[in-house]
């Protein structure tokens, strides 16, 4: 069960936001991409709030190689057995913990997203 848009050769991480999975759904931000600069530049030209584009380094997240970014405009919820099935996948792997700081930096840019409807961004936003 892929994710449509994931043909490359690079590798892709995926970030799960909820860790309250909802009926066997898992929310899940589009991937991190190193085309940082694309990015910035489309949401510039579509108006999105900056704050939607999270940038962020190997110093910031030990799992990349180079700089990066989250578009947080793109949230998609999907069944949680795609995380089993991938993980049975010879090119899938777990990779470390996003840093609680860059995680609050991205859930607070899906908040900031105009394009995530109020019934994702409801699953992502911190408990008082």
């Amino acid at each position: 069960m892929p994710l449509v848009g994931l043909s490359s050769a690079e590798p892709h991480f995926l970030i799960v936001l909820n860790h309250n999975h909802v009926a066997g759904k898992a929310i899940l931000l589009s991937i991190i991409t190193s085309q940082v600069q694309k990015r910035l530049a489309y949401a510039r030209s579509t108006g999105k709030p900056p704050a939607t584009i999270v940038q962020f380094g190997p110093n910031q997240y030990a799992e990349l190689d180079r700089h990066s970014c989250v578009d947080c405009n793109s949230v998609k919820l999907v069944d949680a057995s795609y995380f089993s099935q991938s993980a049975s996948s010879p090119h899938s792997r777990p990779c470390s913990d996003i840093p609680a700081p860059l995680l609050k930096r991205i859930i607070a840019g899906v908040l900031a997203s105009p394009d995530v409807s109020d019934n994702l961004k409801a699953l992502v936003r911190p408990q008082p």
